[in-house]
């Protein structure tokens, strides 16, 4: 019991050693953490206390973000301050328990109450330096008992503009496209009222004729399998097939990946098919008339890019968000589009008819999944 007072003191000092730490830690912190929550979607995520403190109070509820952009998180510093307040109850706790043992030391001492009053004495000095800490540190540092908040920085989402959507090309060797495809792919699904503008980004496909089965053009040297059947060429073809117009349901699609592109994609070609299966459909697309679009867009919307109409008439597992592919029709014809110049990233909407339906939304997101999983994220992009 020599040593009482000295211990008391010690868990003082400790305390006092930590809460200038602890304030230089939140000084630090208000200059240089910074948050993502912006105050158009600001949800508050109150902590999961693994050891509850009973001198805890109900920890403040987090506001929106303040004019300038802060953030105020005090949950932290009251859990810090409930310890704090903790300790020093407890430190007066054991102080107590020493005077009250002193007094039992004296009333059986026998006459000799030396060691009795030292006990006691010890354990007043450490009382008086628990209970009076508060007022030390705050004569120190008024800081150093405050506890401030965490000051933290919301940061608004970004609206990706036109000279953010840098020159790009799509999945395969495509040509014409404009923008970052990428972006455009986690962009929100704007709202299809006439006359709204957004940003986008293009890219393009096409189709092939029978005249063209078995032949790459720009894919030569995409296909790094090995299967026998794809050898001369067939590889890069059925690779061409799978990217630029689907592969056809008779034949289907492999599931080895082995489609890789200079900018690292890979994708699955077709199964092998000879000349004689159908494949590449024309469907409803019209040269530079229309485009490929994600579920944000029902079919049938009509979009105004420049001076030019185009209207959405296909889809693509690929095509999320404001990402368009546009038909340039069918490789080696005289309708094959060439001239692609006239594409902007700003498009505007013109006409909207109907809705996705969701047994069509539904399929697609199965598609999206499976082209990219975990890309496509419903109710925002697709």
């Amino acid at each position: 019991m020599k040593h009482s007072a000295r211990s008391i003191f010690f868990i003082t000092i400790l305390l006092f050693t930590g809460s200038i730490l602890f304030d230089l830690q939140l000084k630090s912190y208000n200059l240089q953490l910074t948050s993502y929550a912006h105050a158009a979607d600001f949800t508050e995520i109150q902590p999961n206390l693994k050891f509850n403190i009973p001198t805890l109070q109900p920890f403040t509820k987090i506001t929106k973000p303040d004019d300038a952009g802060n953030i105020f998180v005090s949950y932290l510093p009251q859990y810090i301050s409930a310890i704090y307040s903790y300790a020093v109850g407890i430190a007066g706790i054991f102080a107590v328990a020493l005077i009250m043992w002193g007094g039992m030391k004296w009333i059986f001492s026998m006459g000799d109450v030396g060691e009795a009053q030292k006990t006691i004495q010890n354990a007043v000095i450490g009382l008086i330096l628990a209970l009076g800490s508060y007022l030390l540190l705050y004569m120190i540092n008024p800081s150093t008992v405050a506890f401030s908040s965490l000051r933290l920085r919301s940061i608004p989402p970004a609206t990706l503009r036109e000279t953010d959507l840098f020159a790009g090309q799509g999945e395969g060797p495509r040509r014409g496209g404009l923008g970052n495809k990428d972006a455009a792919n986690l962009m929100q699904c704007p709202d299809l009222k006439n006359g709204n503008t957004f940003n986008a980004a293009f890219t393009t496909y096409y189709n092939v004729s029978k005249a063209g089965y078995g032949q790459s053009g720009n894919y030569a040297g995409i296909y790094h399998g090995a299967d026998p059947a794809m050898a001369n060429g067939l590889g890069d073809f059925f690779c061409k097939i799978s990217m630029e117009c689907g592969c056809p349901s008779t034949a289907g699609y492999t599931s080895d990946k082995t489609c890789v592109n200079a900018r690292g994609k890979s994708w699955n070609p077709c199964k092998f098919f000879d000349v004689n299966t159908a494949y590449c459909p024309i469907g409803n697309t019209v040269p530079g008339q229309t485009v490929a679009a994600s579920s944000c867009f029902p079919m049938g919307c009509k979009l105004a890019i420049g001076d030019h109409i185009v209207t959405v008439a296909d889809r693509g597992s690929g095509i999320i968000g404001t990402h368009f592919d546009l038909y340039l029709g069918v490789e080696n014809t005289p309708e094959f589009m060439t001239n692609t110049n006239w594409l902007t990233t700003n498009v505007t909407i013109l006409g909207c008819p109907g809705t996705v339906s969701d047994k069509e939304k539904n399929h697609l997101y199965r598609a999206y999944n499976t082209y990219a999983p975990g890309l496509c994220v419903p109710g925002k992009n697709c």
